[in-house]
């Protein structure tokens, strides 16, 4: 097509010059649009993070004195029997749940208790694992990193602390 006129050429000029204002800011306001979406957004995932992250500490420190709490009744009792071991824990927790999978006290002589009645596998050495290492060392609490539990094959964290009884550690819950 071939515009011969100088009327249509400036119509033709007019209407592409509105035309690619018209795409450009089409543009122009869909790259603002999607900065604001995108900051909006950050900020309702930095905010929900946060508020997780809070909630899990305080679960956390809420798990320390129990354990804290459970392991100090122990020690200052001297306890080593299964039937009292068992009892302390009984009172201390508030139950096994979907998020804790057991409460359990192991000892020096090797010997291991569990709150929900778990029998740990043969040859089982709570003394060598890593959790009970940690806690013997810092001789305080210890929220260990991840790792694949010994007996469920799941991903796991524990919460330990040493069992005292005077100056020497017993063991650890």
């Amino acid at each position: 097509m071939r515009i011969r006129t100088i009327k249509g050429k400036m119509i033709f000029v007019v209407t592409l010059v509105i035309t690619l204002a018209l795409l450009a800011s089409g543009v122009v306001a869909a790259l603002i649009a999607k900065g604001k979406v995108m900051d909006s957004f950050e900020q309702q995932l930095t905010s929900t993070a946060e508020k997780s992250a809070q909630n899990v500490n305080a679960w956390i420190e809420k798990e320390i004195a129990n354990v804290e709490s459970a392991a100090k009744d122990i020690g200052i009792l001297n306890i080593k029997d299964k039937s009292q071991v068992m009892s302390v824990l009984s009172t201390r927790v508030l139950g096994i749940t979907d998020i804790v999978m057991d409460y359990y006290v192991g000892f020096e002589n090797k010997d291991v208790f569990f709150a929900s009645g778990t029998e740990p596998p043969e040859g089982f050495d709570c003394t060598q694992r890593d959790w009970y290492k940690q806690a013997k060392e810092k001789k305080a609490a210890i929220v260990s990193e991840p790792y694949v539990d010994a007996i469920t094959g799941k991903m796991v964290i524990t919460i330990a602390y040493p069992i005292r009884y005077k100056a020497d550690i017993k063991g650890v819950a």
